[in-house]
């Protein structure tokens, strides 16, 4: 949900809002919620949430490319 609500605080230029929800979806990732992260950080400029995310999704990249070996 904070996903979503920080998407919304950005359309509408909420940025304490967007602030708040960004620090909530950091503490809050797993690795289930990576790459929606990594999207939504990119789309609403929310970097903070795109580099703390960025290393859940290269860690499972790297992770399938080895059990394909």
């Amino acid at each position: 949900f904070a996903l979503q609500l920080l998407s919304a605080a950005d359309k509408y230029n909420a940025l304490e809002l967007k602030d708040k929800c960004e620090k909530f979806a950091i503490s809050n990732i797993t690795k289930d919620k990576a790459l929606k992260s990594i999207n939504v950080g990119m789309l609403h400029k929310a970097t903070n949430l795109f580099l703390v995310a960025s290393p859940f999704f290269n860690h499972e990249e790297e992770r399938g490319r080895e059990e394909l070996r």
